[in-house]
């Protein structure tokens, strides 16, 4: 995600907590106190990759009208037992329990949504945590509307159904959509909201930090929802690129590769956590940078947990950044 300066600064990852070093451009952006303290790692950094030159010259892409947009509806229960699919009317947008699956097929690719209902969890990492940052502070968050979530990431079948192109590096309709910036992310959703296809009172949107944490844990405490370890048969992460959507099992809300694979976008703005109890946050008033959630492929277990975050420029692109959808009220 963006590092280079005059002498050509090398693109090569790090990983020594999991989490990439930062990128020239942002730091130079940032107080020099803020930049003292991530040369001290005691904020995580950035999460950088690629070249500056590279974000900005694929910062532009095309604008292909889509397809006319078919759609229709299908309704699960977490048990992955689908009914038969039937045109497209008005969803009930509630769901009924946590992991009900509903199925929106458009421009003929399927997009199936979990529930996740109200609740209230503690979001961040216990100090005793192996790997956290300070930036986890853990405090209590309720969110007292419910909202559907992707069961996967965004794969490369629904971004180019929509969007004309497919700008990722590893190819495949049913590989993650990466090398994608916040921006291009936002033109998606444009795009998808545009075709009406949402249920009643819902739109897409991009999760809010709070809302992709309470669906990765899915009611767990743990470092990761599987429990304290992650294994390579559970997530996707130090390896050498992408795999399939779905690879890996599922948490108890039925989403999958919620741990490693691509980073993904969230919508809001990178800012500190508050030390006391919040509802229905939305992240920082204002910043530079767009939170990113979840670790990737390259990335260590550590770098995957629950509770890490990093952050980027809203064009900053990269092979192991990616995004996920979610369905929220039109109120928000």
């Amino acid at each position: 995600m963006g590092q280079s300066d005059e002498k050509g600064m090398s693109t090569q990852k790090e990983n020594g907590c999991g989490i990439a070093i930062g990128i020239v451009t942002i730091l130079l952006a940032l107080p020099a106190t803020y930049v003292a303290l991530i040369q001290l790692n005691v904020l995580p950094p950035p999460l950088t990759r690629n070249s500056q030159e590279d974000a900005l010259e694929n910062l532009e892409l095309s604008h292909v009208v889509p397809p006319t947009a078919k759609h229709t509806a299908a309704v699960e229960s977490p048990s992955n037992q689908t009914s038969s699919i039937v045109p497209f009317t008005p969803l009930s947008t509630v769901g009924t329990r946590a992991g009900e699956r509903i199925t929106l097929t458009i421009n003929g690719v399927d997009y199936a949504f979990r529930w996740c209902p109200p609740g209230t969890f503690m979001m961040g990492s216990p100090a005793s945590e192996h790997g956290r940052h300070n930036g986890e502070t853990q405090h209590q968050v309720t969110l007292t509307r419910g909202f559907w979530m992707l069961e996967t990431e965004v794969t490369q079948a629904m971004w180019e159904s929509v969007m004309g192109n497919n700008p990722s590096n590893f190819k495949g309709p049913k590989l993650p959509v990466e090398f994608v910036s916040w921006t291009d992310c936002q033109e998606f959703i444009q795009k998808l909201n545009g075709l009406r296809v949402a249920p009643a009172g819902y739109k897409f949107s991009l999760p809010t930090e709070a809302q992709w944490e309470y669906a990765c844990r899915a009611g767990t405490t743990t470092a990761y929802h599987f429990g304290n370890t992650l294994t390579r048969e559970q997530a996707n992460f130090s390896g050498n690129q992408t795999r399939d959507v779905g690879s890996y099992p599922a948490n108890a809300w039925g989403l999958r590769d919620m741990h490693g694979n691509v980073w993904e976008w969230g919508q809001d703005f990178w800012g500190d956590y508050p030390s006391g109890a919040v509802t229905d946050p939305t992240g920082a008033v204002r910043g530079t940078n767009r939170v990113l959630r979840g670790g990737s492929w390259y990335n260590t277990a550590e770098a995957c947990r629950s509770a890490i975050r990093s952050y980027g420029v809203p064009s900053l692109r990269d092979d192991n950044i990616g995004l996920r959808l979610s369905l929220v009220s039109e109120s928000r």
